[in-house]
């Protein structure tokens, strides 16, 4: 839930904290969409 409303205010600190997290890239990449990529 979190994820999702930081992605549009930062999707480039969301994308780091993915990589971080390296479980969360299943709800991250459908907000962010290829930006995760």
């Amino acid at each position: 839930m979190i994820y999702f409303m930081t992605a549009e205010i930062e999707p480039t600190h969301i994308t780091l904290d993915i990589a971080t997290s390296g479980g969360r890239s299943d709800i991250c990449p459908k907000a962010l969409g290829p930006s995760v990529r």
